[in-house]
């Protein structure tokens, strides 16, 4: 009974701790907890292993301490805050200076054992788990293994079990090695020092020693923490107070220039050298000291001084009537701060989940008077393009139809592994390749291939010594901290210095600018600026009959309206109704926002890649007048093969006497017929949704083509898969070289 006794007091404390902390707690685990379970954290963890990354590593456990910090410290200026409250209101000051001392000291011994008289775990214990968590996903990764669930709470156990059976021998011998030294200035800097060492280490590939080296600061950090805590003599307390309020100072100078420092590299063009997880630690390093100095702090300190009177009594000295008094302005205080608290989580719910700052309008560039003109009037029909494209075709070759599947960069590397190798392989592909037709990732995929032909037609070719090395450029690339920084601050204070009638700068303009950043650096350095200025024409620019004289191949860009879940293509040729039925012509709608006349400002190629691989949450969904805000165009179809088959149908019905070979480029399985039984109701009807057209409309379409192809022609599936195993480089928008030499490995197998 006893033994039950125990474990039914262990988990009600773990059950108070969480609910007295869960805003610390949730913020804190949020970051690892993305990296575990989100397919794209554990490439954001492989790619620390590609070299170059001392710095990453560094600034990576330096945000990891900053939100452990955040988490542990008592805000000294807060309790200023509440003396000051106090003594507002009050003719007598009650509430001397040196209260504050008394009332920092009950407020550590509260969060560390006892709040509103429930027993808690010290929050230091979680605040340091990130870090442990962070710790088990390098050691995954290098050894390429998942231990799952199990293996992450084993390791967590471990980590506390440990934690706790060194606490005591580590502070003796923080005593005894530092003696005289103050020793709290003195375990910052060797925190600093120490995170120093590790990232050294990792420079030089000695993995292993980095590992033992990261779970000996945690075991340190949670020995020094607890050896600060451990001393509740007044004077100490004094001294640790005067301290802290240098130290947070410090810490908020830190967290701030962390903000400049990442704006300074938007603008500079050097986000993607840096971690997404830099940007998340501080981001909510940022959240919690704002709202613990703001709100619960002072919030905790006035339900302290309400309902305990032992420590309002140590405290403030006054008479009866008067703390009856006060009781009742501790009260309203605590009542206000509790409400501003709630405001502050709907405010930022709203935010998120409602409304934003930003409307992300569609990106379009002012035409200057100097500039080419490209009109949405002055398209070709399909048909017209047709006739004039197939005079220079290879007749003794069918004419090549290309669908794209998205998947985030794993598209977009996929495609152009295969497109560069199938260009490379037949001389005549690239002149009987009429039409691609692309979603999400193989949108980008086909672009950056596109440009590349195009500027081999000028006579500049990229340095790039191989297919593989060509993708790993464009796709080893880091597309993901810019998003994440926009996600998380910059939309919503770029929006602030935006004209409101002007193109938004969101997350999603400064991913085209990486995206031609990432295919000018596949350039020799003399052509580099070239390729930037190329990446960004319009999207008529090297289909114009009028002004451009390339063969390239047609590029059919799909995506779809959030508003009313319409198909919408972005192409070169008019998009008619005879055709592809109701789908919108995306640029022509764009070309007539606002004035009606389609000569003002060009709609860039790469933007309109951009709305047909704008998946939640990395990219924002651009808003078009007149048609609505555009999301990736697999929530509507995610292989291409929808436009594809209104393609296909018009060719072999106008042009019966064609050869036609379809390639179906995909990247994962669109015939997922995985018949498990799951009784869950809301589970059930959350896959449904998604499988609907990512599995359930793409099989469908894929399924018309194949019905529909007359013996004389051919469809050919290219997908990066052995037997039964498709690969599992994982979707997103960021890829290690691991990833891509995987992928790579699958080029040239066909079944």
């Amino acid at each position: 009974m006893a033994a039950n006794g125990a474990v039914l007091a262990f988990f009600r404390k773990l059950y108070y701790t969480f609910t007295k902390n869960w805003f610390y707690i949730v913020l804190a685990f949020l970051t690892p907890m993305l990296l575990f379970y989100v397919s794209q954290g554990t490439e954001i963890i492989a790619i620390l292993f590609d070299g170059g990354n001392f710095w990453n590593i560094f600034l990576i456990l330096f945000s990891f301490q900053l939100l452990f910090y955040a988490i542990w410290v008592i805000p000294p200026y807060s309790l200023s805050i509440t003396r000051w409250l106090t003594n507002k209101f009050n003719k007598e000051d009650p509430f001397p200076e040196e209260g504050i001392y008394a009332l920092f000291s009950k407020l550590a011994i509260a969060y560390n054992s006892k709040v509103d008289e429930k027993e808690v775990f010290p929050i230091r214990n979680f605040a340091g788990l990130p870090f442990l968590i962070f710790t088990l996903m390098l050691i995954e990764s290098y050894i390429d293994t998942n231990t799952g669930i199990a293996g992450l709470i084993g390791f967590i156990i471990l980590g506390l079990y440990l934690s706790k059976w060194t606490q005591n021998p580590i502070g003796e011998l923080i005593k005894k090695v530092l003696k005289n030294l103050t020793v709290e200035h003195f375990g910052y800097l060797f925190h600093v020092t120490f995170i120093l060492c590790i990232s050294i280490c990792w420079m030089f590939e000695w993995y292993w020693v980095s590992f033992i080296l990261i779970i000996l600061l945690y075991l340190l950090n949670n020995a020094f923490y607890a050896f600060i805590e451990s001393h509740s003599d007044i004077d100490i307390i004094k001294a640790n107070y005067k301290a802290n309020k240098i130290k947070y100072w410090i810490f908020t100078g830190l967290l701030v220039s962390f903000l400049l420092f990442f704006s300074w590299l938007t603008f500079s063009d050097h986000m993607h050298l840096f971690s997404s997880v830099i940007v998340m630690n501080v981001s909510f390093t940022v959240f919690i000291a704002a709202i613990d100095l703001w709100i619960k702090t002072p919030n905790d300190a006035f339900k302290m001084l309400e309902k305990q009177p032992e420590i309002r009594k140590a405290i403030i000295n006054i008479s009866k009537t008067q703390d009856e008094q006060l009781i009742s302005k501790f009260s309203a205080a605590y009542e206000f701060f509790q409400a501003v608290k709630f405001v502050a989580i709907f405010g930022m719910s709203f935010y998120i989940f409602f409304d934003a700052f930003n409307k992300h309008r569609v990106r379009v560039e002012t035409s200057k008077p100097a500039d080419k003109f490209y009109s949405s009037y002055n398209r070709d029909s399909l048909d017209a393009y047709f006739k004039r494209w197939a005079k220079g075709i290879d007749s003794s070759k069918p004419v090549i139809l290309i669908a794209g599947q998205g998947g985030g960069s794993r598209a977009g590397a996929w495609m152009v592994m295969n497109l560069d190798t199938l260009d490379k392989q037949d001389p005549s592909f690239l002149r009987n390749l009429f039409a691609i037709s692309t979603v999400s990732g193989s949108s980008s995929g086909a672009n950056m291939m596109l440009n590349k032909w195009s500027l081999e037609q000028d006579g500049i070719k990229v340095e790039t010594k191989s297919n593989l090395e060509l993708a790993q450029r464009l796709y080893t690339y880091n597309y993901l901290t810019a998003a994440t920084w926009g996600m998380l601050w910059s939309d919503a204070l770029r929006n602030l210095i935006t004209a409101k009638d002007k193109p938004a700068r969101d997350r999603n303009l400064y991913r085209q600018y990486d995206e031609g950043r990432a295919f000018s650096l596949c350039y020799p350095e003399t052509f580099r600026d070239t390729a930037i200025k190329h990446f960004q024409l319009d999207l008529m620019a090297n289909w114009d009959s009028n002004i451009s004289k390339k063969r390239l191949p047609l590029l059919f860009l799909n995506t779809a309206t959030t508003q009313a879940g319409k198909r919408a293509i972005s192409a070169p040729v008019l998009i008619e109704p005879k055709i592809f039925g109701t789908a919108i012509d995306l640029y022509h709608k764009v070309k007539h926002q606002k004035t009606g006349a389609d000569t003002l400002y060009h709609f860039p190629l790469v933007t309109a890649v951009n709305l047909s691989q704008a998946f939640p949450f990395v990219c924002a969904y651009n808003y078009v007048e007149n048609v609505g805000n555009m999301i990736d165009g697999g929530l509507y179809e995610n292989s291409g093969c929808n436009t594809l088959f209104e393609i296909y149908r018009y060719l072999v019905n106008s042009y019966p006497n064609l050869q036609y070979k379809i390639l179906l480029i995909q990247n994962s399985d669109n015939d997922n017929d995985n018949t498990a039984s799951n009784s869950s109701v809301l589970w059930n009807t959350i896959t449904s949704a998604a499988a609907s057209p990512f599995s359930g409309h793409s099989h469908y379409w894929e399924q018309n083509i194949i019905l529909m192809k007359r013996d004389t022609d051919t469809v050919i599936k290219i997908y990066p898969k052995i037997g039964c195993q498709w690969t599992d480089t994982p979707l997103g928008i960021l890829l290690s070289k691991k990833s891509v030499d995987k992928l790579w490995g699958y080029v040239g197998r066909r079944e």
